[in-house]
This record gives structure tokens, C-alpha cells and sequence, in this order.
């Protein structure tokens, strides 16, 4: 696939702005206290209005923290966010209204604003080396879905069987948890996204939706929350990703075509998809196509990837009988994953809603190839179930290396013509290679109501690490004061505020002139995250397995008062 020059081209073909204005200029306020939200996100409004009528150019977003709403992007205008600046967007549902055009999982609908959000631009863009930083509450309360989301879905998934206009199917304000985006591209040419960083998202993370000519490079994404995709490419075409760092709690890069009616429009294919480079800290799958894909995949290549930790496949195909649609010419090469279930999985039964509709349309399977590849430990080097009528063709593994599989190469299931050669295990021991999911069993402790912290003794007396949140005031904080969490992790206190062992802190959110910080600390399925007066400074950081299944917390060099333990029961991350 030769898709660089010509999609380099088409985006660096960036007007000549006539100018780049700051967000300050326009009135928007630095700062997490005193600072209206609404207020900045108007703010950045009008730059963008002004920099569009200019000519073009970059709306710039200086060091410092700026609390805003969603942004929304025009035609030759780029947000660039310089180092050290974190735009933090509130997790107030009212600020992502009025409603916009922007889909949930495959079907097109009006929903909360993308925190940043362009719709039928051209030449658009986030440059910069600054972070996009979104509070969490509120949508980390909207993980649960339930009841009421399942309903509102099905409404909406039958409208878009019935061909109704976009805008009547309504899923903001109906009561069912339809988060928003954190980035979404939206009929979008000319697309790029360079350098900066991502920490939390409320749902897919960055989504290029019926884009053509993006180039993603240099983004360096974590984002642990519910459906919390890396990069999402969606009926798009002739995009490029190069050098991301992805640390996600769901698929790293996802390649989708829409679902059922909503792809079968003969303009939804997506296609030329070009990605090299990416690093997978964390997440259910490297390179994951479907199982939206109604309107066809094809011509994706991935290289020069890898995935650390524990995951469910390095290639993940999925779909069901009543997608439809078409994937043809996959290939991934010289990729690599630690620890999967399946190192090639494609599943044809996948996500069979009841409420999406019962027709069927096969998905046609044809050309996926898998060469120069390896995994650590897996249970199966290749798990196919093919559809009994309409059968996987073409899948071809090549020099598939595995340090310890669970069983040796099985034929797949319904895959006429499956190749492999050269696929090879140091080991075959279904001990040895045993897949787990990398979370920890819970405990849940006695202390619901702590006085003071329990010693070490005492916690490791409980069992393996489970989820718990430690509120506290600090007062007095020495420099080098921290929590320390079972020996294994520090939460500083003062200084770097929420730093994490050798990460450094999203911002420092101690109050002018006060000594007094009150804090939260949220440790959950071996994640940290921290809060310094209302603020998250940590956004859900893994501790990864390294960190000790027993051990003790306690505090150095501050001190420490109104001091709760407790445990975490039912939360959804």
C-alpha cells in the first residue's frame, strides 16, 4: 500500500492562515478555581470564528489549565495546544447541548457534542504537544448504562431500519447514558492529528467518521473508561496512523463500516487504511475490524505494531448474520502482542442485538494474512468460527511464532482454503499458557469507616488487591510527601501533584495560597486515580502486574486528617 504521499499531500495542503490567535485574546481564563466554563468554551468560539473568517490558521491554546465545554472546530482552522497547556472539559452534560449528527456504535443519530467536534470541514485539525484532559464524574456515573440506554438504543436502532432521518433519532437528554466522544472528525477532508495527549475520554476516544485524507501521528492516548476505543476509523478512507501510543480499556485501533442499514448505503466503505508504529499498552485488541462493518472494509494494513499487558487477540474480525457487508485484503505484519486468548480470532456470531433487526446479511470474509507475526503466551493460535453460509476464505497465517500456546494449529471452522506455514510454539502447555485476563480478584475490607489508616499488617491480612477509594485532607505537605500504596506505587501530595510512580501529573490543582489539599484516591482493578480538590491529576493510571497483590498503605510527610477508607462495590470501569 503506497497511501503516504498522497494522503501527506492532501492534508499538508493547509491553507496559509493569515493568522493564529490565542483563546485568551478572546477572553477565555486560565485557571481550576473561579473559572466559568461556559464562559471559556464561548471564548474559544469566537477565536475559532474569527480565525476562520481570517483566512485560516490555528487557534492557539497556551500553557496553563483552561476549563471549557466542547469545542467546535470551522474549515482551515487547526486547535493547537502548546506544551504544557490542558484544556479540560467538564463533565456537564447541559454543555454538550444542543444536540449534534454524530453516531453511537455504527448507527447515525443526535447526541451530546463530541468534546471536540468538526462537522464537514475541510483542512481541520489538534496539533501541539498539550493534553486534552476531560473531568470524569458524570460520565464515569454513565458507565452502568441499564434499562433505560438498552430501550433508547432499540428506538433508535429500529428508526435507522425504517430509514427515518438522522435528525429524529434523539439520544441525548432521553435518560440512557449516550456519552459523548472526546474527538470526533465528522465528514471531514484533510484531517490532522499530531503530538498532543489524551487522558480519560468519555466514550471512543479520538473517531474519524466518513472522513477522506487524515494522518494521526505522534498522540499519545490513555484512556481506561467503559468503550473507551483508541482510535476509531469509521467508513473513512486513505487515512494514516504513525507512531501513537495508545493505553485504552477497550480496542486500540478499530476499523468500522457502520451498522446494518446505516452502511448499507453504498457510500460507507472504508478503505486505504495505512498504520505503522502504534504501541499498545493496554486493550482489548492491536487491530480490531467490526463489528460495525455494513458498509465494507477493505485494503487495511497495520506494521511495526505491538501490544504489552494481557488482551483478547492481536487481529480481532468480528461480525454476525446480520451485519452484511465485506472485508477484503487485511494484512498485518510484523506485529506483536504479550498475552492473548487468540492470536487470529474472527468471530461471525458477534454482538446479536435482538432489537437491531433480523434480517440477514452475510458478511463476505475474503484476504486476511497475518505474516511475520508473534505472541507471548495464547491459548490458540487461531480461533475462527466461519459462517456455515457464507464462509471465511483467503485467511493466511505466515511465520505466526508463539512463545507458549495452550494447543498446538487446529483447522478453523468453516475456512475453505486456510494456508498456514511456518507457525511455530517454543511450547505447548495449556499450564503454561493459560490466558487471564490481567484483574484482580477484589477484596473488600472492614474498614468502611476508618478513624485512621490500617497498617500493612492489617490490609495484608485481607487478601489481593481490590477496588477501594482513601479520602483524606493533607495539611503541611513536605515536598516529598506521598501516599504510598502497598509498597508498590507512590501518589504525591505536594510538589508534583497525583504524580504516579514516573509519570508526572496532569496539573496541579492546589488552591492559591492555601496549605490544606483535600484528596481522593481511587485504586481500582490495579488503576490509580487521583483527585486534589475536586480535581483528577491522575486519570486512571494502570499500576500494571509488577504491582504486589498484598501490602500495606500508608503516608509520608504530611499531615493527614479526616482520613475514610472504603471499599468500591458494583463500579464499571
Amino acid at each position: 500500500m503506497r497511501l503516504v504521499p498522497a494522503v501527506l499531500a492532501a492534508v499538508f495542503a493547509f491553507a496559509s492562515h493569515a493568522r493564529d490567535v490565542s483563546v485568551a485574546d478572546f477572553g477565555a481564563e486560565e485557571g481550576l478555581f473561579g473559572v466559568d466554563p461556559s464562559a471559556n468554551a464561548s471564548a474559544v468560539g469566537r477565536a475559532v470564528a474569527e480565525c476562520a473568517s481570517s483566512g485560516g490558521g490555528e487557534v492557539v491554546v497556551p500553557p496553563g489549565t483552561w476549563r471549557t465545554g466542547p469545542v467546535h472546530l470551522a474549515s482551515n482552522v487547526r486547535l493547537r495546544l502548546d506544551e504544557g497547556s490542558f484544556l479540560v472539559f467538564e463533565d456537564d452534560p447541559k454543555l454538550c447541548l444542543p444536540a449534534v449528527r454524530t453516531s453511537w456504535e455504527g448507527v447515525e443519530c443526535m447526541n451530546y457534542s463530541p468534546l471536540v467536534y468538526a462537522y464537514g470541514c475541510t483542512n481541520v485539525g489538534i496539533v501541539g504537544r498539550g493534553t486534552l484532559a476531560p473531568r470524569m464524574d458524570k460520565w464515569r456515573s454513565w458507565f452502568v448504562g441499564g434499562e433505560i440506554h438498552g430501550r433508547v438504543r432499540g428506538e433508535a436502532y429500529a428508526a435507522m431500519m425504517r430509514g427515518d432521518p438522522v435528525e429524529s433519532r434523539v439520544l441525548a437528554e432521553k435518560g440512557g447514558f449516550f456519552r459523548p466522544h472526546l474527538v470526533q472528525f465528522n465528514r471531514c477532508r484533510g484531517v490532522t492529528l499530531s503530538g498532543f495527549r489524551v487522558r480519560e475520554s468519555p466514550f471512543w476516544t479520538i473517531h474519524l467518521l466518513r472522513c477522506d485524507g487524515v494522518v494521526v501521528s505522534g498522540i499519545d492516548s490513555r484512556a481506561l473508561g467503559h468503550n473507551s476505543d483508541g482510535i476509531n476509523i469509521e467508513k473513512s478512507r486513505n487515512v494514516v496512523v504513525r507512531d501513537c501510543r495508545l493505553h485504552q480499556g477497550d480496542d486500540g485501533v478499530v476499523v468500522k463500516a457502520g451498522r446494518n442499514r446505516d452502511g448499507w448505503d453504498g457510500s460507507s466503505v472504508c478503505a486505504n487504511i495505512d498504520i505503522d508504529g502504534v504501541k499498545l499498552v493496554e486493550g482489548h485488541g492491536l487491530l480490531v475490524v467490526g463489528s460495525e462493518l455494513s458498509g465494507g472494509v477493505s485494503n487495511v494494513v497495520m506494521r511495526n505494531s505491538s501490544q504489552t499487558g494481557s488482551s483478547f487477540a492481536l487481529f480481532s474480525l468480528k461480525t454476525n448474520e446480520r451485519r452484511g457487508g465485506f472485508v477484503r485484503g487485511v494484512l498485518m505484519e510484523n506485529c506483536r502482542s504479550d498475552t492473548v486468548r487468540d492470536a487470529v480470532r474472527i468471530d461471525t456470531s458477534s454482538s446479536r442485538y435482538p432489537y437491531s433487526t433480523s434480517e440477514t446479511r452475510r458478511t463476505e470474509i475474503d484476504g486476511i494474512v497475518v505474516r511475520n507475526c508473534s505472541v507471548g503466551r495464547a491459548d490458540s493460535f487461531c480461533r475462527v468460527s466461519g459462517d456455515p453460509e457464507c464462509a471465511v476464505r483467503g485467511l493466511r497465517l505466515e511465520n505466526l511464532l508463539a512463545d507458549c500456546v495452550a494447543s498446538g494449529l487446529a483447522a478453523p471452522e468453516n475456512c475453505p482454503g486456510f494456508f498456514a506455514e511456518g507457525c511455530l510454539a517454543g511450547c505447548v502447555s495449556p499450564e503454561r499458557a493459560k490466558w487471564e485476563w490481567n484483574v484482580p480478584k477484589p477484596w473488600y475490607a472492614e474498614y468502611d469507616a476508618a478513624a485512621e489508616l490500617p497498617d500493612a499488617a492489617a490490609l495484608a491480612s485481607v487478601g489481593e488487591i481490590g477496588d477501594f477509594r482513601l479520602r483524606l485532607q493533607a495539611k503541611s505537605a513536605a515536598p516529598d510527601a506521598a501516599i504510598v500504596l502497598r509498597g508498590a506505587a507512590e501518589v504525591a501530595l505536594s510538589g508534583e501533584v497525583g504524580a504516579v510512580a514516573g509519570y508526572r501529573p496532569l496539573y496541579d490543582a492546589r488552591r492559591p495560597g492555601s496549605d490544606v489539599a483535600d484528596m481522593e484516591v481511587v485504586l481500582h482493578r490495579r488503576a490509580v486515580s487521583v483527585k486534589v480538590n475536586g480535581f483528577e491529576v491522575v486519570c486512571n493510571e494502570r499500576l500494571g502486574s509488577g504491582f504486589p497483590a498484598r501490602g500495606g498503605i500508608s503516608v509520608r510527610g504530611a499531615e493527614c486528617t479526616d482520613v475514610v477508607l472504603e471499599p468500591i462495590l458494583g463500579q464499571k470501569y
